[in-house]
């Protein structure tokens, strides 16, 4: 039994009260967290979405600066006398100097009323295909292409800007500038923070991006009309929030796509039907979270290694007496009584120290009924020795009266003298009998005083084991 107690024994009390504590502080520390964790992740992704957002709308606003900066430019120049002159190398160096004064303008011409053009470089050509000098032509105002042109003369992606020339006598022509988007691409490079992070910007007609922080998309991804192969790569959500702004609206939006939540925003640029989109994975929006997340998790963990500390060396108060109790229970159960007054009785008044004094009375009880035991014993072999004694005077009784009888049948002639001594033997023997009656009561209650302190030892004995 002992062997079997053994083997189920894997870890003391003291260890089982320190992990029940650590426990607990995990649990409840873990159990605040998640709640502040989800209850703060909705918090944060609803402060994400406005600030990409704000973040959309001021790039959309730094465009439109730097786009009325071209247009205001645009108009100043519009107003130089050189476009009524009839000399073409006036006109010609009157272009050139608008390009050399603005580094943004890729290109600068001067349109006639049948659509043809004349740029800085002395080039001709017909725009009369051209969306947007078909509206300057029609409106008499200033008009932004709806879409990105690949410039005639410099063969990258351009915005186009033309303007009718406003001078007294001049007739039907047009001041036209070609914006090269290299400078709105360092403006949209300025936002990207991460690689997962970035904004670019489209036209108004197909989607496609004129500004983005991978030049691999510049002028060749199409988000509102993509190209068969580049449909992976745009989600319908996107597409969505593209074409709202290129109606004027902004707004945001969180969708997945291709396994991963993005949140996005999307703004359009005042005074042209160009806009942005600034997003991010919801990944790296939760990022400061998680570090929270995981510095809680830390700190619980070390907070979990000294609990477990402090709780072991205070369990020492509760394991030790009741290590000690146990230890004494075996040595109780091998018959040994000497080292009961080892136990210590407690000035405190809890439930250990109840356990601890119980126990303590249980085995100075059970020690005096050992003796009692004992002692019961030795009166039991000692009345025992007795009734043999008196049983071998029986015994020489008997003989005595054998020959007294023997010696009656011998002869009759001593009949009335043997009689005599017959009846003084059986008095004798008569008064052996009742001595023997006696001790055999006497041995009979010994007995019997004995079987109760057997069994007042044996109820004992079971209760202190159990």
């Amino acid at each position: 039994m002992g062997n079997r107690l053994k083997e189920k024994r894997s870890l003391s009390i003291r260890i089982k009260l320190s992990l029940l504590i650590v426990s607990l502080i995990v649990l409840s520390v873990s159990v605040i967290e998640l709640y502040s964790y989800f209850s703060r992740a909705a918090d944060i992704e609803t402060a994400v979405r406005k600030e990409q957002l704000n973040t959309a709308i001021l790039t959309a606003s730094r465009l439109e600066t730097e786009i009325a900066r071209t247009v205001s430019v645009l108009q100043t120049a519009a107003c130089n006398e050189a476009f009524i002159s009839e000399d073409k190398n006036t006109i010609i160096k009157a272009l050139k100097n608008i390009k050399d004064q603005n580094e943004i303008f890729s290109t600068v011409f001067l349109v006639d009323s049948m659509l043809n053009k004349l740029n800085e470089k002395s080039e001709t050509g017909s725009l009369a295909t051209r969306e947007y000098m078909q509206e300057v032509k029609k409106i008499q105002k200033t008009v932004i292409s709806h879409e990105i042109l690949i410039s005639q003369s410099t063969k990258k992606p351009s915005i186009m800007i033309a303007t009718p020339i406003k001078i007294n006598g001049a007739p039907e022509s047009y001041l036209g500038i070609s914006v090269n988007t290299d400078y709105l691409q360092r403006i949209v490079n300025e936002v990207k923070s991460s690689e997962s992070e970035y904004t670019f910007a489209f036209d108004g007609k197909n989607g496609l991006v004129f500004a983005h922080p991978d030049a691999e998309y510049i002028g060749k991804l199409k988000v509102l009309n993509p190209d068969e192969p580049d449909k992976k790569l745009i989600a319908p959500q996107l597409r969505e929030a593209v074409e709202l702004a290129t109606n004027g609206n902004s707004g945001s939006t969180v969708y997945t796509f291709n396994g991963e939540k993005i949140i996005a925003a999307y703004a359009n640029i005042p005074g042209t039907n160009l806009g942005v989109v600034t997003r991010m994975t919801h990944q790296n929006a939760m990022a400061p979270i998680r570090r929270e997340r995981n510095i809680s998790l830390l700190i619980t963990f070390i907070a979990s290694l000294l609990g477990f500390a402090l709780a072991y060396f205070l369990s020492k108060f509760i394991s030790d007496p009741i290590k000690k109790v146990s230890n004494m229970s075996k040595i109780i159960s091998k018959g040994d009584f000497s080292k009961t007054s080892d136990i210590v009785k407690s000035k405190n008044n809890d439930e250990i120290s109840c356990l601890q004094e119980s126990f303590g009375v249980m085995a100075d009880m059970l020690k005096t009924t050992m003796h009692q035991i004992h002692d019961a014993t030795i009166q039991i072999a000692s009345a025992s020795g007795e009734l043999q004694i008196s049983s071998e005077k029986s015994a020489q009784a008997s003989e005595q009266v054998a020959v007294a009888v023997s010696e009656v049948s011998q002869g009759a002639v001593n009949q009335a003298e043997a009689a005599d001594k017959t009846l003084q033997a059986v008095k004798k023997m008569s008064e052996r009998v009742k001595d023997i009656a006696i001790h055999a009561c006497s041995a009979e209650n010994v007995s019997k005083s004995s079987s109760l302190a057997v069994e007042s030892g044996e109820k004992a004995i079971n209760h202190a084991v159990q």
